[in-house]
């Protein structure tokens, strides 16, 4: 028997303690996330405190006392964070790796509230900021060194990517906002370069914040029981943030004169901020209340296996009559832990791969992304396509190919969605299609089956991606060589990475749409000043390099206020749509028509002299007059042109205005020429 033991009982046990350490790495890997969530909610108080400080050393450095005991309390909830988090990197600085990057911080802080009252107001603005920059990248970097953005959980992958990436940024965002509209409001004025930084902060803004809602809402869709305490606080930031972009639009940016009071202006914006750091509290406790609840199950697991541990010597003759069975069982087991920790490396890898990849860098990405799926899961195809918008045609748009393996994707190129029938209705029910042997698909898949036994496809396995709800096109694996079956471990593994992939194809819809958003006029849907001031710069370039010639335009409505009067801003928003929407028509592909500001509009005629562009001019001006519009009829005067060798923006500009004053001391409804 005792020959048995050693034989039997003791691998047993080993086994056993190899199981207990595997779940005891796995506790350590939370506790570690734990850890940094606890410091970076610390940083966020922090991060909050700074920023209000930031905004009141603005109206008190050009005069306004008032600030001055609320910026003496900011002093003492700052000194009282730093103080916390000196204690929080004591306990886990070791762990994660931070106790440099903190004191740097300190001694930053310690220099700029020695001299914060001697500096310029531009200066303490950037100092702050430069601040504020240093603690969100803390936060991303305690995201890395804990584990978090490493977290295998779909629901708390979500939770952390809003705290760790897009909240800080739409914080930051959002503090950057207020400093630059105080400083407009207390002056009355803004400078081209500010209004520029507002309308790309905006635009950061509404990219944040929907990225925030919807990893937000992913979350409470994997697990519906976090959804009380987060919805109301995304529907207030949903309401406090849109409150506040209105009054940047309007107030500030768009507006003729600013003014808005700075202490209205300053409010508005720390509502708004304060809406973020309310999702930030309601997403904190989640988090840690999911992560403490892992770790209560890998405690439990815990438990049993040591509770089998001492079992063994009680009932030695059970363990010896059941190890048989058990060995096979715990290699399987084993197996299966290790796929499962590789797997979710290699994810981790490629999400963090995605995370830092530039806009434009996304083919390199996703090539690189499915080389490595396809060889970790060991196939001869791995591949990514898309439908397009009516959902009548498919286009492979990555594939990966192993070594002697025909790439397929000129075949399935813009293939018609009607060609593969069964495919395209199950996929768009969101159903996965695994197929062990193409020899055993359904009859009604009789047009798969011949495209797939034509490329040589021996199994399949087809993972479809949705975005809000639509399936947007489908992730694929073809088994070429053998017949392949996949395990439903291996399915629910590759839907984290057709999650990830889709988060690629969201983000760069978002910052296509960011792009837009910045050179566009929200009102008119036509090109922004900001956009014809840069576009105009080139044109004057390529001028001067090959001796070429364009002519310039400026024209605005007579009388436009007496509409805004008469009939109210609706209706003169709507006379400035309509306005557009008739220029829009007669503007060729290679001249440039944009909204100047307020009612004046200029439009830049390329390879056109200035009697040309006066024609078009007049052209222009005749069918606005003899056009009908809901507050009656309407007149523009027109300043026209041309561009001389020693021009630059502000001198062709200058000479257009002129021309159009001219026209507008002539009478008005006139063309004139300068």
């Amino acid at each position: 028997m005792t020959v048995l033991f050693l034989l039997f009982v003791v691998p047993l046990t080993v086994l056993l303690f190899l199981e207990i350490k595997e779940v005891n790495r796995r506790i350590d890997f939370t506790q570690k996330e734990r850890m940094g969530a606890e410091v970076n909610r610390s940083l966020r108080r922090l991060m909050e405190h700074l920023l209000h400080h930031r905004g009141m050393m603005v109206p008190y450095l050009t005069g306004d006392t008032s600030f001055k005991t609320d910026i003496e309390n900011e002093h003492s909830l700052i000194a009282t964070e730093i103080e916390a988090i000196d204690s929080l990197s004591k306990r886990y600085g070791t762990s994660l790796k931070i106790e440099d990057r903190w004191e740097d911080f300190k001694k930053e802080w310690q220099k700029l509230e020695f001299t914060e009252n001697t500096l310029a107001i531009e200066e303490s603005s950037d100092t702050h900021t430069k601040i504020i920059d240093n603690t969100i990248e803390l936060i991303s970097y305690i995201g890395e060194t804990s584990n978090l953005i490493l977290d295998p959980h779909i629901t708390t992958y979500y939770l952390m990517d809003s705290i760790t990436v897009h909240l800080p940024r739409l914080i930051d965002s959002l503090g950057q906002s207020r400093i630059l509209g105080v400083m407009a409001a207390i002056s009355h004025k803004i400078t081209p370069n500010s209004k520029r930084q507002l309308t790309v902060l905006t635009g950061s803004i509404i990219y944040s914040m929907a990225e925030t809602e919807v990893r937000v809402k992913k979350a409470v869709l994997s697990d519906p029981g976090i959804i009380f305490p987060l919805e109301g606080a995304i529907n207030e930031l949903d309401a406090k943030v849109n409150s506040f972009l209105g009054k940047i639009d309007n107030k500030i940016i768009d507006a003729p004169k600013i003014k808005i009071k700075e202490g209205a202006y300053y409010r508005d914006a720390t509502e708004a901020l304060n809406a973020a750091f309310k999702v930030y509290d309601a997403v904190y406790p989640s988090l840690d209340n999911l992560l403490q609840e892992r770790i209560s199950g890998y405690q439990a697991e815990k438990n049993i296996l040591l509770a089998i541990s001492l079992c063994i010597s009680a009932i030695f003759l059970y363990l010896f009559t059941a190890f048989a069975r058990s060995t096979v069982s715990l290699g399987a087991v084993r197996d299966h832990l290790r796929y499962q920790v590789e797997f979710e490396k290699l994810v981790a890898s490629i999400s963090t791969r995605f995370l830092n990849t530039s806009n434009g860098n996304s083919v390199s990405v996703m090539s690189e992304a499915l080389q490595k799926i396809g060889e970790f899961v060991h196939v001869d195809t791995c591949y990514v396509s898309l439908f397009s918008s009516d959902g009548l045609k498919i286009d492979m748009l990555y594939e990966w190919c192993s070594e002697g393996i025909e790439p397929q994707k000129d075949v399935y190129r813009q293939l018609p969605a009607d060609k593969l029938p069964w495919a395209t209705r199950k996929l768009k029910n969101f159903e996965n299609l695994n197929v062990t042997s193409v020899e055993d698909l359904p009859p009604d898949a009789w047009a798969e089956k011949a495209l797939l036994q034509a490329t040589g496809v021996n199994s399949m396995l087809i993972i479809p991606l949705g975005y809000h709800g639509t399936a947007i096109g489908f992730l694929g694996f073809n088994s070429i060589r053998v017949e392949r079956k996949w395990t439903e471990q291996e399915i629910s593994l590759l839907k984290i990475v057709g999650e990830f992939f889709v988060s690629i194809f969201e983000r760069e819809q978002a910052e296509a749409a960011l792009e837009r958003l910045s050179v566009t006029d929200h009102l008119t849907q036509i090109f922004n000043r900001l956009k014809f001031e840069n576009v105009l710069h080139a044109e004057i370039q390529r001028a001067r390099r090959h001796n070429r010639i364009f002519s310039l335009i400026m024209f605005d409505i007579d009388h436009f206020k007496k509409i805004n009067d008469s009939f109210g801003h609706e209706a003169g928003d709507n006379v400035l749509r309509k306005l557009a929407q008739i220029i829009s028509v007669h503007i060729r592909a290679v001249d440039m028509f944009a909204r100047w500001g307020g009612e004046e509009f200029v439009i830049l005629v390329v390879e056109t002299h200035v009697e040309d562009a006066k024609s078009f001019a007049e052209k222009l001006r005749k069918d606005i007059e003899s056009t009908s519009f809901s507050s009656g009829s309407l007149t523009c005067s027109f300043g026209v042109t041309e561009y001389c060798k020693a021009d630059d923006n502000s001198t062709i500009l200058k000479r257009a205005d002129e021309a159009l004053y001219e026209a507008k001391r002539n009478g008005r409804n006139l063309v004139c020429v300068q």
